[in-house]
């Protein structure tokens, strides 16, 4: 017979950021840690040379600011959600203060 369920407690995303390692590669969807995989090597090469460039390219135009993956941006609060895109562009009139710690929050 299976063991029954026992409720799982919601994490914040400060408590998130506070333990070892930020957590590992994972993300937050509403208050759940969810353990993510290393990338392929094909995808981190593809990933790489695209960001260059649209980072390049922003840059050059004032365009916005350029993060690369495993940046962290706060999607939602109470639950907290925090997602890791393969690359991110954010447009110059959306870009937040630069934090020395945190999730980006667009």
């Amino acid at each position: 017979m299976a063991e029954p369920r026992t409720a799982q407690a919601l994490v914040t995303a400060e408590e998130l950021l506070a333990m070892p390692d930020g957590g590992g590669l994972c993300e937050l969807i509403e208050g759940k840690v969810v353990k993510m995989a290393p990338a392929a090597q094909s995808h981190g090469r593809r990933q790489t040379r695209l960001m260059a460039r649209v980072a390049v390219y922003a840059e050059d135009h004032g365009l916005g600011e350029v993060c690369s993956e495993g940046t962290g941006f706060w999607l939602r609060r109470d639950p907290d959600t925090v997602r890791c895109a393969d690359g991110a562009f954010i447009v110059a009139s959306r870009v937040p203060p630069m934090t020395k710690s945190g999730f980006c929050d667009v």
